[in-house]
C-alpha cells in the first residue's frame, strides 16, 4: 500500500510508530562465526590456509580466488535480484541500492540492498521478501551438491551454501524479530540522508 511522502522526524514524531534499528556489529559477529563454521564443515582447514595466504601473499591469493570471487559476485548479484523479484510479485516498487556498513572488525564494507520506500508493507510480505534469496539459492545449490557428478560444480555449490547462509545472518535475524510481531504490524522504509524504517502494530 502506497503511503504519503512522510520524513522521519514526522515518523518518529508520531505516536503510531516504533523506529526499527538492526545491531550490525551484533549481525556482523554472527556473519562471521557463520561462515567460520560452514567454511570449516565444506572446506576443512579454509579458515587456517586463508588467513596464511592473506597475510603472506594476497596478490597471489586474489588471482588464484579469482574465479571464486567472480562467481560470488554473480551469486550476490543474483540474491539481491531475488528480493527484488520478491518485492515485485507482492505489488510493491522496490529499487536497488547500496550502503556502507560497519562491522565488528571496525571496517566499512559496501552492502547492496533492495529496499520498497514510502509504502506500507505487512509482516507477512515483509518475511516473505527476507527469506527468498535464502531459500532458492541454497535450496539449488543442496542438490548441485548431492547430486552433481562433477567436483567443479560440486564445489561452487558448497561455496554457495557457505556464503550465501552466513551472509543471509542479517536477512535471518530480521525474520526471527519480524515473526514474533504481531500478524497486522505495517512497516514503512523512508530515505533521508540514510534508511530508516519504522513499524506501527
Amino acid at each position: 500500500m502506497a503511503a504519503n511522502d512522510q520524513s522521519a522526524e514526522e515518523l518518529a514524531d508520531n505516536a503510531d510508530f516504533t523506529e526499527y534499528t538492526t545491531p550490525d556489529k551484533r549481525v556482523g559477529i554472527l556473519t562471521a562465526a557463520a561462515m567460520v563454521f560452514l567454511g570449516e564443515v565444506f572446506f576443512p582447514g579454509v579458515t587456517g590456509w586463508f588467513y596464511t595466504r592473506a597475510t603472506t601473499d594476497l596478490v597471489g591469493l586474489f588471482q588464484d580466488s579469482l574465479p571464486e570471487i567472480l562467481f560470488l559476485v554473480v551469486m550476490v548479484a543474483v540474491h539481491e535480484c531475488i528480493h527484488y523479484g520478491a518485492g515485485l510479485m507482492q505489488g510493491h516498487s522496490p529499487q536497488f541500492g547500496v550502503r556502507w556498513m560497519e562491522f565488528f572488525w571496525g571496517l566499512k564494507e559496501p552492502a547492496p540492498y533492495v529496499v520498497t520506500l514510502n509504502e506500507y508493507i505487512s509482516r507477512d510480505e515483509n518475511i516473505a521478501v527476507l527469506i527468498a534469496p535464502l531459500v532458492i539459492i541454497d535450496a539449488i545449490a543442496v542438490v548441485v551438491f548431492l547430486l552433481s557428478p562433477s567436483s567443479i560444480e560440486s564445489h561452487y555449490a558448497a561455496l554457495a551454501l557457505v556464503v550465501n547462509t552466513s551472509s543471509s545472518m542479517q536477512d535471518l535475524y530480521n525474520v526471527v524479530r519480524v515473526s514474533i510481531m504481531p500478524e497486522g504490524t505495517e512497516y514503512i522504509n523512508v530515505e533521508q540522508e540514510d534508511l530508516r524504517t519504522f513499524y506501527r502494530r
